[in-house]
């Protein structure tokens, strides 16, 4: 174990403990998928946000793009892809992202623009992950 603070030594010893457990369980799969243009790390009953993904609430997607798997034993690297394996996810709502603001002034000239914008997002809910 590398030199750690008593604090991050605790975390450090719970994580190793957590993750051999869930791993001897097969309760750790995971894969990287590349959707929108990136790649995301995902597991099973995650919920994640990605860019505006067209469908209607409730619709099944599959992503067929998976980089990396892991199945609680077995590390998976496709070159570039992984062979037959895909990730289902399904849709939970369509909405948009917290407003961000943008604000642009020029000193000693009473100039000053204000703007905000909401990005279309999808929440998905990834409901399995085959390999096979």
């Amino acid at each position: 174990m590398p030199c750690l603070t008593l604090k991050a030594r605790l975390w450090y010893d719970y994580a190793s403990k957590t993750h051999k457990n869930l791993s001897s369980k097969g309760l750790c799969m995971y894969a990287v998928i590349e959707a929108n243009g990136r790649h995301l790390k995902v597991k099973e009953g995650e919920i994640l946000r990605l860019d505006r993904v067209a469908g209607e609430t409730d619709a099944e997607i599959v992503f067929d793009r998976v980089l990396l798997a892991h199945d609680g034993k077995d590390l998976i690297v496709g070159s570039p892809l992984v062979d037959r394996a895909s990730v289902s996810a399904r849709i939970v709502r369509q909405s948009l992202a917290p407003k961000v603001m943008a604000f642009r002034y020029k000193p000693k000239k009473r100039v000053r623009t204000r703007h905000g914008h909401r990005q279309p997002i999808t929440e998905l809910r990834i409901e399995k992950i085959s390999l096979g």
